[in-house]
C-alpha cells in the first residue's frame, strides 16, 4: 500500500483527497498511520478499494498483485482500451444480429 500510495502522489496529497475536510498534514499523517501495521488505526475497506482505484488510474497495480501472489492467483490488470474495444464488438454484434432479426421479420411480413 506504501509503494502505492507514493506512486499516485505521496501521502499528503492523497489523504487530503480521501479526507479533504482535514488539514493536508493531519491527513497525511493519519494515512501513513493506517498503513504502519504496528499502529491501531486502520482503513475501512472502501477505504482500501479508493486507494487500490487510484492506482488502477495511475496503471499501478502493486496491491492487486501482492494479493494475486499472497492467494496463488495470477492477477493481469486488464487496460481500459481492451475493455472498451471488447465492448465495442459486443454492439457491433448485437446491432448485426437486430438488423438480421429485422429483415427476417420483414421477409415474413
Amino acid at each position: 500500500m506504501r509503494a502505492l500510495v507514493d506512486r499516485i502522489g505521496g501521502f499528503k496529497r492523497v489523504a487530503a483527497d480521501m479526507w479533504p475536510e482535514k488539514d493536508p498534514q493531519d491527513a497525511g499523517r493519519l494515512l501513513a498511520k493506517c498503513l504502519d501495521n504496528d499502529r491501531p488505526e486502520k482503513l475501512s475497506l472502501e477505504q482500501v478499494f479508493y486507494l487500490m482505484r487510484q492506482g488502477r488510474q495511475h496503471d499501478c497495480h502493486t496491491v492487486m498483485q501482492w494479493l494475486g501472489q499472497e492467494l496463488g492467483y495470477n492477477v493481469e490488470a486488464i487496460s481500459m482500451e481492451t475493455e472498451r474495444e471488447r465492448l465495442q464488438r459486443q454492439a457491433i454484434a448485437a446491432v448485426a444480429s437486430l438488423q438480421q432479426i429485422t429483415a427476417k421479420l420483414e421477409a415474413l411480413a
